[in-house]
This record gives C-alpha cells, structure tokens and sequence, in this order.
C-alpha cells in the first residue's frame, strides 16, 4: 500500500472515530466555558468503563474551541511526519478503552495542577506536592 492510501486510511479511520464520539449518546458529554483574555469552550464526555480496550466501545471525548482570542499552536507526529497548526478554530481528542481514559484523565489532572500552582504567580510552595 502506498503511503498516501494509508494516509486516507488512516484519515478516514479517525474521522469516522471522531464523528462517532461526537454523536454519542451514552458519553455524557459537558459543556464549560472558561473566559480571561481568551475564550475556551470545552467539551468532555465519556462511557467508559467497558471492561476493556477499544473493542469494548469504550470512547473518550476531549474537545477544546477557541471561541475568541486564543493564541495557540499545535503539533502532531504521526507515522507520515509532523504537522504543524496554527490557530486552529477547535482540537478534538476521542481515546478508545478504559485504560486510555483513566492515563489521559490522571494525565489531565497533573497539568491541571501543575498550571494552577505554576500561574498562581509562579509560586509553588512544593513541587514535590504537584509531582506526587
């Protein structure tokens, strides 16, 4: 197979991922806004647990919209190279299987914390305490 079929493959593979958990009525999705300089609106939602991996049907939303002012840059490597965004209008991450939501939610929580401690002035009392 060349390398640009399996690029439309693969494509067309996460699209319809993407589509399908967008579409979802079972992952709960919440909607929150959060508002400074810049507006993100964010989307959350998922069904997990199913008892296993990505054959469960086990789907894990995360979606982020600039809905104004934004500054942001993205970067994706995938099995083709690196791809480079610039102010891209919403980001959208569906992982598939319980595992995935648990590591992207533990994940999710350590940067949440990280950020807070580290914006809140840049003084972090303990970075033993942000990297428990």
């Amino acid at each position: 197979m060349k390398d640009e079929e399996k690029r439309c493959l693969l494509e067309n593979l996460a699209k319809n991922m993407i589509y399908d958990a967008e579409i979802a009525p079972d992952l709960g999705i919440v909607k929150k806004t959060f508002t400074l300089c810049n507006i993100l609106d964010l989307e959350i939602g998922t069904n997990t647990p199913k008892g296993g991996d990505t054959g469960h049907g086990g789907r894990t939303l995360f979606k982020l919209v600039d809905a104004g002012g934004t500054d942001w840059y993205i970067k994706i490597v995938d099995s083709i190279g690196e791809h480079y965004f610039e102010s891209p209008k919403e980001i959208t991450i569906v992982l598939g299987g319980d595992s995935e939501a648990k590591t992207f939610a533990e994940a999710l929580l350590f940067a949440g914390k990280y950020l807070k401690l580290q914006t809140n002035g840049g003084k972090i009392l303990s970075r033993k305490k942000v990297f428990e």
